[in-house]
């Protein structure tokens, strides 16, 4: 049984940096959180410290870790806000993603940024073992401001049982892998699912210029 480590993909957290209610309230000193809330954009930063279960647990409210892998860019996210099914999160430097229940389904201020994605039928896949086969449509926005779709054919292609290291627990999970073809492109994408169907982690496909993003959720 492989043994995933969520550090791997290292971290992600913006906009809590400069708060001064969040250092009040929580007793957290402003140095502590500039160390660990970094800026998405920023070209081959650095893997920071991984955060212990007393850190994680002195920070309030949900974090996102992670990774921009063509890039070499890592950090951490904080939670900006929720409408219905999605949930969006931010770097120090504005930069956003956006998921639903776990599957990444927009981004922003990364460069050719994912608009938006039609993901329920992925969802429905990743979590009923009998659907086998789902489509994905993703929308971008071209050199001329023009938006443009692009359709594709995903499949599930494994389901094995899992392990999932977050700031030294082990849980239990299911890996998943998507993969998908269509309008010119191929990839795969991952995911780490608990036992109650949560996404815990993720490899998501972007855009051909992105690439991939490492997801992780390390407290939520």
């Amino acid at each position: 049984m492989k043994r995933f480590t969520v550090l791997a993909l290292a971290a992600l957290i913006g906009v809590l940096a400069g708060c001064e209610s969040y250092k009040r309230d929580n007793n957290v000193t402003l140095a502590y959180m500039q160390g660990i809330f970094q800026q998405l954009r920023n070209p081959a930063t650095p893997v920071p410290e991984p955060l212990s279960r007393a850190q994680l647990d002195a920070l309030p409210g949900p974090i996102l870790q992670a990774e921009i892998e063509s890039r070499g860019t890592f950090a951490r996210l904080a939670f900006l806000a929720a409408n219905g099914p999605y949930q969006t999160w931010s770097s120090a430097d504005s930069a956003t993603i956006t998921l639903r229940e776990g599957v990444l389904v927009a981004t922003r201020a990364l460069g050719n940024d994912l608009m938006s994605a039609d993901v329920v039928d992925i969802l429905r896949m990743l979590r009923d073992p009998s659907v086998s086969e789902a489509a994905r449509v993703h929308r971008y926005i071209d050199g001329l401001g023009h938006l443009y779709t692009r359709t594709y054919r995903c499949e599930v292609t494994g389901r094995e049982p899992d392990r999932l290291e977050i700031a030294g627990t082990i849980l239990p999970v299911t890996r998943i892998t998507e993969h998908c073809i269509g309008a010119g492109a191929e990839f795969e994408n991952l995911y780490w699912l608990e036992r109650d169907g949560r996404i815990r982690a993720g490899r998501h496909w972007v855009s051909p210029d992105i690439g991939h993003i490492g997801l992780v959720l390390l407290k939520g």
